[in-house]
């Protein structure tokens, strides 16, 4: 089994070491201070697991994103990796414990990012962001996670071509409240007639709804397309919902005279 684990970190890693997908300068990332510290990555070969001393805690990798983020996930930047300024360590708004930790390369997509877990978090049950999913490293065993609620979860169609990434900004009892985006982790085009969901979590929500009633949304969506353009969605969706809620939002089409627009049946 040591084989698997050995395989599946080196996917993540060639993610943030090899390349990524361009998003844009920082992308709403918190900046890193002037004079801040080198995290060492340390590579063991006799158990294939890769780590770093940090806050007086050893992390280690623990899997990838899953899905989308919010572009405010990232509360800190806490330094950099080896002698690579731009391969930075963070924080997670989320994650009030720091147990985790997020490794992503500045400039890049959410997507193009790999976690780091404390290890003596080891077998334990933890709270855990639901963006994060394990990539089922052996050596984190039976380490279960859980969520302090469900995510509402709004569902969009793509109806057209040449989609690579949804963004979206969400209103919460007319307050703003979220921002991020979704798409494919290898920046492919997002297939035509696929339900791509958007999640409005806990955090998301706080001191704009009361998290055990309903709250109502307000989402206006762009697109990135496959030549990396910027471009409108005509329309907002507007809805009400709970956490833990699901609805089928509407589709997300094109025509050359109207551009990409929302469109419910």
């Amino acid at each position: 089994m040591r084989y698997r684990s050995l395989v599946v970190m080196a996917v993540c890693l060639s993610f943030i070491l090899a390349g990524c997908s361009p998003l844009g300068p920082d992308a709403g990332l918190p900046s890193m201070e002037p004079n801040a510290p080198s995290y060492e990555l340390i590579y063991d070969e006799d158990t294939g697991e890769t780590r770093v001393e940090a806050f007086g805690r050893t992390y280690s990798f623990f899997g990838c994103v899953n899905g989308s983020m919010r572009e405010d996930s990232a509360r800190e930047c806490i330094g950099y990796a080896g002698s690579n300024e731009d391969l930075r360590f963070y924080t997670l708004s989320e994650d009030p414990y720091d147990n985790y930790l997020m490794l992503r390369k500045t400039n890049c997509s959410s997507e193009d990012i790999i976690f780091l877990r404390d290890k003596s978090t080891l077998h334990q049950d933890i709270f855990t962001p639901s963006y994060i999913k394990s990539a089922g490293y052996e050596s984190w065993g039976s380490s279960g996670v859980y969520y302090e609620m469900q995510e509402a979860l709004v569902g969009f169609t793509v109806n057209a071509d040449n989609i690579k990434y949804i963004h979206y900004d969400i209103k919460v009892n007319g307050r703003d409240a979220m921002s991020g985006y979704t798409g494919d982790i290898r920046g492919d085009s997002l297939p035509s007639g696929d339900v791509n969901p958007i999640g409005i979590d806990e955090a998301g929500i706080r001191d704009k709804a009361d998290p055990d009633k309903p709250f109502d949304i307000e989402i206006t969506l762009h697109i990135t397309d496959m030549d990396d353009n910027y471009l409108d969605v005509s329309g907002t969706y507007s809805h009400e919902i709970m956490l833990g809620g699901y609805i089928n939002g509407p589709e997300i089409r094109y025509s050359e005279e109207d551009g990409y627009y929302l469109y419910e049946a």
